[in-house]
């Protein structure tokens, strides 16, 4: 094995009056004197290597006031990469998103280093973990460490589409790092498509259409992810992790914002049971917003995929049965054991009645009722969740997407700035 060294290099000779500029620095002809680019000041940075293998290099970041704080450096040797790179991660800032401090040619390397903030593990090497991999096998990572990051994840991903960019690579474990148990995404420009570069000569509808198709590549990445880490130390049946990565499906039907809401919003996210079980009130109370939509609704409970559930008043427990012997306005009188829309009442009512706790109570469901709630959710998505019609939903997206300022290819190359003369979407 190589012997770990120690590689330091300083700004102060780098440093001129560009540099805190976002301007390119010169490319392959880079020298000592070439600026770094960044956002702060930072004096100087160093890091241990064994060699430029290396997947990153870790170290510490000296910044103009003194303070040190350690940071993660990776080298890009293609110089478009890491600049891309730059111009459309620096000025994010999201929970799922890694922050990037600076991008500097060096020259004992031949390439550009890019520093981002101190992050734990890189996702596969998480993933690797003893406890983590117990917690996958025992489908137990998704309650103790998992789910947040999801939802956070997924609101990244929202983040950086409506900023008109597409990230293009999030089905590749490469691009995440996680950081006190949360997963971040890195790499941001490396494979990702601005709305700038949509063809503007193309009609409406083309555009749109390639829209769509931009936000699907990053949502069906973010799928393609979870199922690679959920997947990585079981290939067993889980029946809720599956449901969960079919209702990404939806995301070809549905509009983007309203599938957006709808899974950030799904049962198998949900840490608290009570929120859980709440899922069922929630998706009755839509019911009864759509009463021109019930019969449909209630069609879709009689598929066979709920047929596992009948007859659904046998087997319970000791708790779930005090609930259904619970006849306060007649509950019980509304009960059939061959009837999912009747399971679906006697959830709502176990959230409805008295209790100190709903851990037990959402435990037992789950026993019992392994999936029930996330299928119904996905039934209630799909017949209730459009609430406009598609020529409606279609003027809303064609609005967007002129909202944009696309600028025409003929005026490409005029101008000057970031606006209409480089066709970059308004600027940042």
């Amino acid at each position: 094995m190589a012997r770990q060294q120690r590689f330091l290099e300083s700004f102060e000779t780098k440093i001129s009056k560009s540099s805190n500029s976002k301007r390119k620095p010169h490319r392959r002809s880079s020298t000592p004197s070439t600026p770094p680019v960044m956002n702060v000041d930072i004096l100087q940075y160093e890091f241990l290597f064994r060699t430029e293998d290396d997947p990153y290099f870790s170290g510490k970041i000296t910044f103009s006031y003194s303070e040190e704080r350690e940071a993660r450096f990776f080298l890009v040797k293609d110089d478009e990469i890491a600049m891309k790179i730059w111009e459309e991660s620096s000025n994010l800032r999201h929970d799922a998103i890694l922050k990037l401090w600076f991008v500097s040619y060096c020259d004992k390397f031949e390439g550009w280093i890019l520093c981002y903030e101190k992050f734990d593990h890189l996702l596969t090497e998480w993933l690797k973990l003893d406890d983590i991999e117990t917690k996958i096998r025992d489908n137990d990572l998704l309650n103790t460490e998992f789910s947040p990051s999801i939802c956070t994840l997924i609101e990244g991903i929202n983040y950086l589409n409506e900023r008109n960019l597409f990230h293009g690579g999030l089905d590749q474990s490469c691009n995440f790092v996680v950081i006190n148990k949360e997963v971040k995404i890195i790499n941001i420009g490396k494979h990702s498509t601005r709305m700038a570069e949509i063809d503007p000569e193309q009609d409406q509808a083309a555009q749109l259409l390639q829209l769509t198709n931009l936000r699907l590549i990053d949502l069906m990445g973010i799928k393609s992810l979870l199922s690679y880490i959920l997947n990585s130390a079981t290939l067993d049946a889980w029946i809720e992790r599956d449901t969960f990565l079919d209702f990404f499906e939806l995301a070809r039907t549905l509009s983007y914002r309203m599938f957006i809401s709808m899974v950030l919003r799904h049962p198998y996210l949900k840490t608290s049971a009570e929120a859980r079980v709440k899922t069922s009130f929630d998706i009755l109370r839509i019911r009864d917003r759509n009463k021109t939509k019930k019969g449909i609704f209630y069609s879709a409970l009689r598929k066979t995929q709920f047929d596992m559930y009948y007859p659904w008043d046998d087997g319970m427990s000791d708790r779930l049965i005090e609930v259904y012997n619970y006849n306060r306005q007649g509950w019980r009188s509304n009960y059939k054991g061959y009837s999912s829309k009747c399971l679906l009442i006697f959830i709502r009512n176990v959230y409805w009645h008295p209790k100190t706790s709903m851990e037990a109570y959402d435990s037992d469901i789950r026993t019992r009722y392994p999936d029930f709630l996330n299928r119904a959710y996905e039934a209630a998505c799909r017949i209730f969740a459009v609430q406009v019609t598609l020529l409606i939903d279609l003027n809303i997206e064609q609005q967007y997407v002129q909202n944009q300022n696309v600028v025409p290819r003929r005026d490409r190359g005029r101008g000057r700035g970031r606006g209409r003369g480089r066709g970059r979407v308004g600027g940042r």
